[in-house]
């Protein structure tokens, strides 16, 4: 079976794609390519971007020449030509949200095998739930009472088993790093939260990350950074007991982060989301708190009172992380038998 993988450049450029590590175990073709702007547009078949397709498409007709049986690329370096061409498709989706974005209307086609994502939503249901500000968890932070709006196309339940669960940005190979790290180093810190407060795209995210930072500024050893380098935000994880994490646009690196540094993640409930392996588990992997933060004072004695136990489920989450995204007979092993054999068997 000739398998290509059509990633593109700046995945390479940052180390930010596992499939390159372990391409000659998979027996994967790679070759790189450039991606299309972001906007759901650019795949409906009259959208002309001009140049940046114009590439992709002459790239793409080369590959088609080697007679492919699968082409493996970014939902972000597809064109119409490529949907257009039959060929066997598996898309990685890789944002941060667990909500379908463009993939709603991919999943449509009869030659997109599948769409793979860093994470997924625990509940077939919830792909067709209302929406808030495009996010699926914005009912638990609407404050604001913003209207809620439907899909804007509903995923039809044999679209459903052509969403698949990949790698998180937990594998990606800059998080090697930790494995480097005295995640036992001392807590200086009791509860740390490093990241922005303004989204422009979400007054709900920009209004519950500012909740996060007034409730944080109450309880003493506590440290706030708005914008630190690499080597300050690890050195901030490092020597905190806790980390605050606040709902983003979906799932956030902190989520990894935390459990590499060996630091205890509080953040609200976020166990309709599931990852591989799973870092979405209540009482296991984070401690939930109000969405609006109002009890996190509560949580930090918990904390205190309970840290041999919590620590110790987190440095066994800890270790079947490294194993699982760094080692790389267990990474091939997963993506082969969980996106390629799973994706051909949507073909029958």
């Amino acid at each position: 079976m000739r398998i290509f993988f059509l990633y593109h450049d700046r995945w390479a450029n940052n180390q930010a794609e596992p499939i390159l590590r372990i391409k000659n175990k998979l027996g994967i073709d790679c070759f790189s390519c450039p991606s299309n702007p972001g906007t759901p547009e650019h795949l409906w078949p009259d959208f002309d971007d001009s140049k940046r397709r114009l590439e992709l498409d002459e790239i793409y007709k080369k590959i088609e020449k080697l007679n492919p049986d699968i082409i493996i690329t970014h939902t972000r370096s597809l064109t119409p030509y490529l949907l257009r061409t039959q060929i066997p498709l598996i898309l990685l989706e890789h944002t941060d949200a667990t909500a379908l974005e463009l993939g709603r209307h991919l999943l449509d086609f009869d030659n997109v095998l599948s769409i793979v994502k860093g994470s997924v939503f625990s509940n077939y249901d919830f792909y067709n739930s209302e929406l808030y500000e495009g996010m699926y968890h914005g009912k638990f932070i609407n404050s604001l009472n913003l209207n809620k709006k439907k899909p804007y196309k509903k995923v039809t339940e044999n679209n459903y088993k052509k969403i698949l669960l990949g790698y998180s940005f937990g594998a990606f190979p800059a998080n090697k790093r930790f494995l480097h790290y005295n995640a036992n180093k001392n807590k200086k810190i009791d509860i740390s939260f490093v990241g922005n407060t303004f989204y422009y795209r979400s007054k709900l995210i920009s209004n519950h990350r500012s909740l996060a930072v007034k409730e944080l500024s109450k309880i003493k050893n506590t440290v706030y950074e708005n914008n630190v380098n690499q080597k300050k935000y690890d050195e901030i994880m490092l020597e905190s007991l806790s980390c605050l994490s606040p709902y983003g646009y979906g799932v956030c690196y902190r989520s990894f982060e935390s459990i590499y540094c060996g630091c205890l993640t509080i953040q609200p409930y976020s166990d309709f989301m599931v990852t591989w392996p799973n870092v979405f588990v209540k009482d296991h992997s984070y401690l939930e708190c109000c969405p609006n933060f109002s009890n996190i004072n509560m949580i930090l004695e918990f904390i205190k009172d309970n840290y041999i136990k919590l620590i110790n489920k987190i440095y066994e989450k800890r270790e079947e992380l490294f194993n699982c995204y760094f080692n790389d007979e267990i990474l091939s092993e997963y993506i082969y038998n969980n996106i390629i054999l799973k994706s051909i068997n949507n073909q029958k």
